[in-house]
């Protein structure tokens, strides 16, 4: 499935990686949509890039999960 994340000394390093990643890009979106609120046409242009990143954070979340989970991974 992913053959450059089997067993390798980086696979773990990836694996955080992509993890803290995904923490990351969740908390600076919802930061940023949350602190340029009060601004209408500023918010609508931050929910629009909140969703994205959310997006982005929940797809590298799912790759951490399946590695974690996959027999083929572990």
């Amino acid at each position: 499935m992913f053959p450059c994340l089997q067993k390798s000394p980086f696979s773990e390093l990836v694996l955080f990686a992509a993890e803290f990643l995904a923490a990351a890009f969740f908390a600076v979106g919802f930061l940023a949509a949350a602190f340029f609120a009060v601004d209408f046409l500023a918010a609508v242009f931050l929910l629009a890039d909140f969703f994205a990143v959310c997006f982005l954070a929940t797809a590298m979340g799912c790759l951490a999960l399946v590695y974690r989970v996959h027999p083929q991974y572990r």
